[in-house]
């Protein structure tokens, strides 16, 4: 199976491998790493966890920044906080009626 991500010129081959499971291939330009499966697991997790955080840090810096033009001074953002119907806000792991 291959994926090909032409945004960021990078393609992903998964292979059946060995008795140890499926081979994943990243090659990004001319570059190729050979990962197992468990070694492409926690690359992705730390690869989805890295883009939470350069996210969370954008989103803290917008709320800094509307801060310092308004003058307000307001709570900091959560990350987890999520706009509901009834337009309260609610945070994850909390149980909201719908």
């Amino acid at each position: 199976m291959v994926f090909h991500l032409k945004k960021h010129n990078m393609t992903v081959t998964v292979t059946h491998g060995n008795r140890f499971g499926p081979i994943v291939q990243l090659a990004l330009g001319s570059e190729v790493r050979t990962l197992q499966r468990a070694e492409f697991t926690d690359f992705l997790l730390s690869m989805i966890e890295e883009g939470r955080k350069a996210t969370t840090e954008y989103l803290e810096s917008l709320g800094d920044s509307l801060q310092r033009r308004t003058g307000e001074r307001r709570g900091p953002l959560r990350a987890d906080a999520v706009r509901t119907a009834g337009s309260s806000t609610a945070y994850l792991g909390d149980t909201v009626p719908f």
